[in-house]
């Protein structure tokens, strides 16, 4: 429980900086809800209709919309870059502005989802128990696997955040 304070208390001024899905983003597919839901199911051990079920689909929604979100505005720059357009110029920033309409948000959301099967090792996660009746390390790799589950790479700030996310989310008198 302390590493996961101590992680907290080190991820806290972050936290506010990506808790809400961005503006421009779309809803969520059927098979991203599909692999929220699994994921708080299987990989959290959290029960449909439970207070913090609920709490962690939301958390893990935002953070795959933020994640979503910034493919998208990398692609973005990427496609204006090789327009020939500067970098740090008012018409670089402008072309990759033009592309993140709402639209091609939408068909990039959708296209951003992997219908694979959830991957983690089941037995180290003690998978089959509940969320509230494991011990705090493996609270925290259940944490970790499921922002894995959502394509973050592990190392990664987003990684970082969306598993701090979760936690927070998790922790009872934070939310």
């Amino acid at each position: 429980m302390l590493h996961k304070l101590v992680f907290l208390a080190l991820a806290f001024p972050a936290l506010g900086a990506c808790t809400s899905a961005p503006a421009s983003a779309a809803p969520p597919s059927s098979e991203q809800v599909s692999l929220i839901d699994s994921t708080c199911a299987q990989v959290m051990g959290l029960r449909r209709g439970e207070y913090y079920y609920a709490e962690c689909q939301e958390s893990l929604g935002k953070s795959l919309a933020g994640k979503v979100e910034s493919e998208m505005t990398l692609r973005s720059y990427d496609d204006c870059r090789k327009q020939g357009l500067a970098p740090d110029s008012p018409a670089l920033s402008a072309c990759v502005l033009g592309r993140s309409n709402a639209s091609e948000a939408q068909a990039r959301m959708a296209a951003a989802t992997t219908s694979a099967p959830l991957v983690y090792p089941a037995d180290e996660l003690q998978s089959g128990r509940s969320y509230y009746n494991v011990t705090p390390t493996v609270q925290w790799h259940r944490e970790q696997y499921s922002c894995a589950q959502l394509g973050f790479i592990p190392g990664s700030r987003a990684f970082a955040q969306c598993s701090a996310d979760l936690m927070a989310s998790l922790l009872p008198g934070l939310e």
